[in-house]
């Protein structure tokens, strides 16, 4: 299930939105679901730090003590559906990244959506 509360994530989990972590504990009980944060990538024309920084906001959510509002991987929407060497090299980068942070437990899934452009 991707989870998308702002076009990508709450920054801070404990002051984002409340019915986004008030149903994600629940989403997380069943076994057959797997929660996954949404990231845009614009087409891979959005900075790759922004990428990252968003990566790196979701994988944070497994931190939080409160309730188990973590992901298991990363949703990729906005990916572009033609190939050129810098587009397959942002796609790498950002796919390298995601499957190599911590914070999405046994999982790490990732996901692109190819889109227009």
């Amino acid at each position: 299930m991707v989870v998308n509360p702002n076009d990508g994530p709450v920054v801070n989990s404990s002051t984002g939105e409340a019915d986004y972590f008030r149903e994600i504990p629940k989403l997380n009980s069943y076994k057959n679901i797997r929660t996954i944060g949404y990231v845009p990538t614009n087409y891979a024309k959005r900075p790759v730090n922004d990428v990252y920084s968003d990566i790196n906001i979701w994988a944070s959510w497994a931190e939080n003590t409160t309730a188990d509002i973590s992901m298991q991987g990363i949703f990729f929407d906005e990916c572009p559906n033609t190939y050129t060497a810098e587009i397959g090299q942002f796609m790498q980068q950002i796919d390298t990244y995601a499957k190599n942070s911590t914070g999405f437990g046994n999982f790490n899934y990732v996901l692109n959506m190819p889109g227009g452009v």
